[in-house]
């Protein structure tokens, strides 16, 4: 049989190779024992307890409290409404808005559906006072705006009469022809 591979070196000495899975190894020589590892630890002696307190009983059981949401009971916290008006409307009174609406939320969350409906209320209430005051606002914003402009535009034009009255009266005494005698303020225009 040969063997593939590579020649043996000159300079190296051959290579030993392992033994063939065939060929078991010697049985442990007798009086050899074993040992698990790691070794079994020892565990500590139980502790004694402390006594109990006085007035109290010496073991309380912790009750455990399941609490079941009905999302269908949930109240609306109207959380969007209050946003969408403090944006856009009136912020001062938007931010009320927006905490009631939150204390609906943590109402449904702990399960006081009543008193979510109530806080849902509230809050739905203050997000209208809320749009009501961004609307009123906005108008009375308007109607200033067109007062300004209209009182502006009455004393512009009272004012440009007075300006071209008192240039008409002082032009009376001046002779109103140029060189080539043609009026330079017609009382057409100035009449």
């Amino acid at each position: 049989m040969t063997e593939k591979g590579y020649p043996p070196q000159q300079d190296y000495p051959p290579e030993q190779r392992y033994p063939p899975p065939q060929q078991q190894l010697a049985p442990p020589q007798q009086g050899f024992q074993l040992q698990q590892y790691p070794p079994p630890q020892q565990g500590y002696p139980p502790q004694q307890g402390y006594p109990p307190q006085p007035g109290t009983s010496p073991q309380q059981v912790p009750v455990t409290q399941v609490v079941i949401r009905d999302p269908q009971n949930r109240a609306d916290d109207h959380l969007i409404f209050a946003i969408l008006v403090t944006i856009f409307c009136c912020w001062p009174i938007g931010i009320v808005a927006i905490i009631k609406s939150l204390d609906v939320r943590s109402l449904n969350d702990r399960g006081d559906y009543t008193a979510a409906q109530q806080a849902s209320q509230e809050a739905k209430k203050w997000s209208i006072i809320t749009l009501t005051c961004g609307i009123a606002i906005e108008v009375i914003s308007v109607i200033i705006v067109i007062l300004y402009f209209t009182v502006f535009a009455v004393t512009a034009t009272t004012v440009t009469y007075q300006t071209f009255d008192r240039i008409d009266n002082t032009l009376d005494g001046i002779d109103n022809t140029d060189v080539f005698g043609d009026d330079l303020f017609p009382s057409s225009v100035f009449g």
